[in-house]
C-alpha cells in the first residue's frame, strides 16, 4: 500500500502480506481495523488509527510489526487478540 489515508474495515481471510510502499494510515473508522481470520499473514507497517481494535486476529501463525496503533474509540489500548 502507498502513502495516503484508507478509512478500511479490511478483513484478512487469506495468507498474505501487506506491507507499507510510505506511511499509509488506515482508519478504522471506528471498528476493527484489520481483522485477521487466515494463518500465515503479516501486517508490516501501518499507521492505524480510530478503531475500536486496531488489529484483531482469530487465527494462527501472524506477525504484526512496525505498526503504530492510536487509542481506540472506548479509550482502551487497541491489541492482537
Amino acid at each position: 500500500m502507498h502513502e495516503g489515508t484508507y478509512p478500511e474495515n479490511l478483513i484478512v481471510n487469506k495468507s498474505l502480506t501487506l506491507q507499507n510502499g510510505s506511511l499509509p494510515v488506515i482508519d478504522g473508522m471506528g471498528g476493527t481495523a484489520i481483522n485477521i481470520t487466515a494463518e500465515n499473514v503479516t501486517i508490516d507497517g501501518f499507521n492505524i488509527t480510530n478503531s475500536s481494535y486496531g488489529i484483531k486476529c482469530s487465527a494462527l501463525g501472524f506477525t504484526i510489526v512496525n505498526n503504530t496503533i492510536d487509542a481506540s474509540e472506548d479509550g482502551n489500548q487497541p491489541r492482537a487478540l
